[in-house]
Formats: structure tokens, C-alpha cells, sequence
């Protein structure tokens, strides 16, 4: 008889003490052939250690491989070198725990996406779009876009004063932009049942403590963990306010051990802190500051990793999205630390027989799928959420899916765009729940704009160097569907505008009518034929009008008004004589019409589209008018780009006038 810690034989009976693939202990009762005794003996002194394995013994039980994926913003960029090489190395991972845009790339691994198409993937993205939230200006109605470029900071009303966003990003085209990547698991609520287990951390405001994300709408909780705090705004998940996990816990190696892994790859962002010689200015030491925090839990998280994977990122930043040259640095560290570990991965991939197939276990080896369930849902139900001044009657209307009624990703990615565009919410995401019969419910999810909105903006020009606006604009107050401009520019001019008018809540009432009222002091300047200055004058008057608008799909407007405008010019000066005129004064009495069609792709630096305009201006006897006459004038501005790089435009005018035009209403560009 044979005694040791794994069996003892008795006659030909063995009793074996084996550990279960569950990690707990299963004893079971083996009756052997009397002539495999031997055998048994040996493979005792072997799992002993006093004998070598020989060649024939196999691998070992393999163990439960995690993954931990640390934030970074563009420096993230460098986990994909380490995700191609994990799928080159067949290496099986069965949990995934990520922050911030190793939270991102971790969830979109966990659903099946593979390194190559994470690397194809970022290489199609437009930064510039997705940091930007309004959807693309042709889909945004005409009275939301007419300012663009104006403005330079974008403020809300709260109690009557302005208020500051949370972010300098609502997030909305991200948000959309991951339930267009995780649309097919959309549905799936318990990130356990994804084909790779995966958690994401974030940080609840409200509370100081982490969150560790494992359940819920999938693209919810990557919008989550990337919430850089004044960067993006927080997210609202239940009664927390999520921001980005990264202030906490920026490599959740911890977090992939509580999901059970026993061996665990990690992949750390953090650069190094700076040197004495380094934090020479008030930002640096912030910075290095901000981070102590994240650094120090960074270094006890590491010290848990198996394989921990390092790229050398100095002088490299999170914000490094524009920059293709920094991007593809990234992406070389990367490369090149993925590349130091090989080694290690192969001497585990011997260890253990590890590679993605049929017969090895855990969630790590199923077949990898992004695609699942890709076919459009049927809509069941259709519910809002988080709606105040709203009413869920009209958000539904506005919103172009209905129930019953078959809804892709493409589809309710359009819908939610339409309905973003009318300028009434900061975000707008939606979840699918199933239901029987193979139906969805449909949840949209909306954070409304206060009413109020107030906008500041600079420009510089060589005439009235710096100039100062402010906007004041309300929508829906008093009346649903009336809105309210105020303008105010000063210092190199001084112009004022109110005007009220009603479109419609829907912003598509195709006659509206309007009143405005303004005033305008500025300098201005005459020339001749040749192009000389031959005077200059201060433009100064008064207008109060009322009239109609005619609003035709998204890109064309046009107003007919009466105006009563009073001219005031308190002097001339003629050149070279210098010679002044005081005191005149004309009241004008006119009938104005204007069209205009906005076609442009951005509304500050347009690379392609048209721009067109005309007026027509009748200063008439009848309407006891001082002056007598009537201007035309049409213009026409396009641009298009060539290649990438080289943008062209082309820009026409044409004005004609009859009768008496006074010199205050000659044809002036530019001001």
C-alpha cells in the first residue's frame, strides 16, 4: 500500500483526491485494473515533485486569465498593439476589466471586436466630429445654425444668471457613436453573459467611491468611465453622478482579481512624474498634483499583475487625438512594450497549452462576435425618460420611430440626431429591453437645456480692431414655441437687436411672423471706383420692424418686413479737406425683402457647400419715407476642397439701386 497526499492503493481499488476545474475539492472513488498500479505510483511522484514530468504528462490545468486596461484619453491608443498580439498569440482571455478608454477598448474586445479592427477602427475615426456635439449641420434646423462661428463660449440660464456646463462636452456624438459599436449587445444587461466577462470603473461624484460597472446598457457605462471631469460631462446612472474612473483607479487590476482571474495581464498608461527641473510653473505642479492620487494606487495595482506591460509614453498627452504624427507614436511604444512581453506570453502559452480553441475552457475561447443580433428590432414599447418641460407626447412626436416598426442601428441613430438637433436637450441616449416575441423596449433617456442660453464671442478686424458679443436667447417661454434674441456687440462697434418670433416648437412652421427692433453705431468708410477712401462717416440709426417669415426644409429662409428706421449721422468727414457735417437726419419708412440658403458644412471653417443671399430694399414716397429709392443686392459664397488639405472658395456680388440712394445705404462688404 502506497500513502501519500493525492491517493493510496488498497488491493485494486485507488482513492484519488482531485481539484475540481471549479477551484474546489471533489474526491471520487477510481476502481483500477490491478497492471495500471504502477502508473498511478509514478504519476504520485511526479505531481510530488520527486520525479520530472516527462514529455507524455501534458499541460497543466490552464487558469483563469484577466485582463486590465488602463486609462490614458489618446494614449490609449498604445493597447492595441497589445490586443494584436494577443490574438496573435491565440492567448485565451476569460475577464476584461478596464478605466476610461481602456474601459472603451476593454468593453469593445469583450463583444468580439479583434485588435486589427480596433486599430481600423480608430484609424476611421473623426476626432473632430466627436469632439463636437451637435449632429452634422445639414441635419440641424435652420434657426440652430445661423450663428455658428459667432460665439465662443456657450452658457445656460440658472436662476437668472449664467451658468457654466459641466463639461466642455455633452458627449453626445461619443454616446452615439459607442451604441453604434455595441448596438448588437445592446439588449444584453449583465455584463457577465458577454462573451468575454467585463467591468468598467468610474467614479461616483456624489459619494467619493468607485463604481464598478457590470450590468446595464453597455455603451451607458463606456460613456461612464471615459467622463473626464471638465472635459465631458458627468453621467447620470441611477442616482449617481459618473465620472471618469480614472481619478480613483486607473488600473483596475484589482478589480479583474475580484472577477476571479489567477493570472492576469495589465497594461499601464501612467507616465512618470516629472522632475525637480520639470515643475517650474503653477500648471505642471497642478498636474503632477492632480495625480498623486492615481499614481499611488497605480503602483499597488501593478504590483498585482502577472505580465505587466508599460509603453514608454513621455512627452506624450491624453488630449493627443489631432496630432496623426503623436497618434502613430503611441501606437510604436505600444507596439514596442507588447513586443518586450512576448516572451512571457509564449512561456505561458506553453505552460498551460493555451489557444482559442474548441476544446480549452472558459469564456475566453468561445469565438469571437460583434455581430450578433445586428438585424433590426422590432419596437414594442416606446417610453422617455428624464423629461421636466417637455412633455413625452411631443418628444415622441419629434422622434420618427414608432412602435411596431422595425429599428436598425442606423435608423435610431438618425431618429435620435433629429431630435437632438432642435436644440432643446444637453443629451439624448437610448436602451433596448427585450420583451417577448422577440420585440424591444425602447427607452430614450434625455437631459433638456434650461430655456435660457447666454453666449459670448470675440472677433478682431482691421477696421474696428476688437469687438465684443453677447447673445441672450430664450426659447419656449411665455408661449411654447416662441423664441427671443438679444444681441449686444461693444467696444469696436455698438450694436444692439432684439427679436422675437415664432416658428414653432418643431422649428419647421413654414410662415412665422416676427418683430425686432435695433440700434447700430459704428464707424464707416467710403471709396471710389479706384479703391480710394474718399470718406468716412458714423453709421448711426434706429429700426423697429414687423413682418412674416417663410422657413422651406433645413437651408432656406426668407423674411418680408416693414421698417421704420430712423438715420441719425452726427458728422462726416471728407478727405483730404477734412471737412465736417453735422445734423443729418432722415426717417426712412421701407419694405424689406431677404432670402437666404445655408449649405455649408461648418459655419466657421466650411470646406464644402454654398452659401447664397439676396435682398431687396424699397424706400417709397407713399410711405411718407424721406428718401427715396430702392437697392438690390445678391451674393453668393462656395467653397471645396480638394484632396484633404487644400480648400478653395469662391465668393460673387452683384448689387444694383434706383432713384436717390443716400450714401448711408451705399453697397458696403464687410462690416
Amino acid at each position: 500500500m502506497i500513502i501519500g497526499p493525492f491517493g493510496f492503493i488498497i488491493d485494486k481499488a485507488v482513492w484519488c483526491r482531485v481539484g475540481g476545474g471549479d477551484g474546489k475539492n471533489d474526491a471520487r472513488l477510481c476502481l483500477l485494473p490491478l497492471t495500471k498500479r504502477l502508473f498511478t505510483v509514478i504519476a504520485a511522484l511526479i505531481l510530488l515533485g520527486l520525479l520530472p514530468a516527462p514529455a507524455w504528462a501534458g499541460p497543466q490545468i490552464r487558469p483563469k486569465i484577466g485582463l486590465a486596461l488602463g486609462g490614458g484619453g489618446a494614449k490609449g491608443m498604445a493597447h492595441i498593439p497589445v490586443l494584436k498580439l494577443l490574438d496573435e498569440l491565440e492567448i485565451p482571455i476569460d475577464c476584461i476589466a478596464g478605466t476610461s478608454v481602456g474601459g472603451i477598448l476593454g468593453g469593445l474586445y469583450a463583444i468580439g471586436y479583434t485588435g486589427v479592427e480596433l486599430e481600423e477602427l480608430s484609424e476611421g475615426l473623426d476626432w473632430d466630429r466627436l469632439f463636437r456635439d451637435w449632429p452634422h449641420r445639414s441635419q440641424r434646423p435652420y434657426f440652430n445654425k445661423k450663428d455658428d462661428g459667432k460665439f465662443q463660449l456657450d452658457m445656460v440660464w440658472n436662476d437668472w444668471l449664467p451658468s457654466p456646463p459641466q463639461g466642455l462636452l455633452y458627449g453626445q456624438n461619443i454616446s452615439l457613436m459607442l451604441l453604434r459599436l455595441t448596438f448588437p449587445w445592446e439588449t444584453v444587461r449583465d455584463f457577465d453573459e458577454l462573451p468575454v466577462p467585463f467591468r468598467c470603473v468610474a467614479v461616483d461624484l456624489l459619494t467619493s467611491q468607485p463604481v464598478i460597472i457590470e450590468d446595464g446598457s453597455l455603451a451607458r457605462a463606456l460613456r461612464a468611465t471615459m467622463a473626464i471631469p471638465t472635459m465631458f460631462s458627468p453621467v447620470e446612472r441611477g442616482r449617481e453622478l459618473l465620472i471618469d474612473g480614472g481619478i480613483l483607479n486607473n488600473l483596475p487590476v484589482d478589480v479583474v482579481r475580484n472577477m476571479g482571474a489567477e493570472i492576469i495581464i495589465a497594461v499601464d498608461l501612467s507616465s512618470p512624474l516629472r522632475g525637480r527641473d520639470e515643475l517650474d510653473s503653477a500648471d505642471n505642479i497642478l498636474s503632477q498634483s492632480l495625480l498623486l492620487v492615481e499614481i499611488q494606487h497605480g503602483r499597488k495595482n501593478a504590483e498585482l499583475a502577472d505580465v505587466l506591460i508599460h509603453p514608454d509614453l513621455k512627452d506624450l498627452g491624453t488630449m493627443d487625438f489631432f496630432s496623426p504624427e503623436k497618434l502613430e507614436r503611441i501606437k510604436i511604444q505600444g507596439e514596442r512594450a507588447a513586443q518586450a512581453v512576448r516572451p512571457h506570453l509564449l512561456e505561458l502559452k506553453q505552460r498551460y497549452g493555451l489557444g482559442r480553441m474548441p476544446g480549452n475552457k472558459g469564456k475566453g475561447s468561445r469565438p469571437r462576435n460583434h455581430t450578433r443580433n445586428s438585424t433590426p428590432h422590432i419596437i414594442g414599447e416606446l417610453a422617455v425618460r428624464g423629461n421636466r418641460r417637455l412633455p413625452e407626447a411631443f418628444i415622441l412626436d419629434q422622434f420618427p420611430i414608432r412602435i411596431g416598426s422595425q429599428a436598425g442601428v442606423g435608423t435610431l441613430e438618425a431618429a435620435v440626431s433629429h431630435l437632438y438637433a432642435l436644440g432643446y436637450f444637453e443629451t439624448i441616449h437610448y436602451e433596448l429591453f427585450p420583451l417577448s416575441g422577440g420585440r424591444v423596449r425602447l427607452e430614450l433617456h434625455v437631459k433638456e437645456r434650461p430655456p435660457g442660453r447666454f453666449r459670448l464671442g470675440l472677433r478682431y478686424d482691421n477696421l474696428h480692431k476688437l469687438v465684443a458679443v453677447t447673445a441672450m436667447n430664450f426659447s419656449n417661454v411665455l408661449l411654447p414655441g416662441l423664441r427671443i434674441e438679444n444681441e449686444l456687440q461693444v467696444i469696436g462697434v455698438t450694436r444692439f437687436r432684439s427679436r422675437l418670433y415664432y416658428p414653432s416648437r418643431t422649428l419647421n412652421l413654414p410662415i412665422y411672423p416676427i418683430a425686432q427692433m435695433g440700434y447700430r453705431n459704428f464707424s464707416v468708410r467710403l471709396f471710389d471706383g479706384r479703391g480710394e477712401r474718399i470718406a468716412s462717416y458714423n453709421d448711426r440709426a434706429w429700426n423697429l420692424d414687423i413682418g412674416l417669415g417663410l422657413l422651406w426644409a433645413k437651408w432656406f429662409n426668407a423674411e418680408l418686413l416693414y421698417r421704420n428706421e430712423f438715420m441719425d449721422i452726427k458728422r462726416i468727414s471728407s478727405l483730404p479737406q477734412e471737412d465736417w457735417i453735422f445734423g443729418l437726419s432722415d426717417r426712412l419708412r421701407q419694405l424689406v425683402v431677404g432670402f437666404s440658403i445655408d449649405a455649408w458644412d461648418d459655419g466657421l471653417l466650411p470646406q464644402e457647400g454654398v452659401r447664397l443671399s439676396a435682398r431687396y430694399e424699397g424706400s417709397y414716397r407713399r410711405f411718407n419715407s424721406e428718401a427715396v429709392y430702392e437697392k438690390w443686392e445678391a451674393s453668393g459664397d462656395g467653397y471645396f476642397t480638394l484632396g484633404s488639405r487644400h480648400t478653395g472658395r469662391l465668393y460673387a456680388f452683384l448689387g444694383r439701386s434706383r432713384g436717390e440712394l443716400p450714401f448711408y445705404k451705399y453697397f458696403n462688404q464687410g462690416r
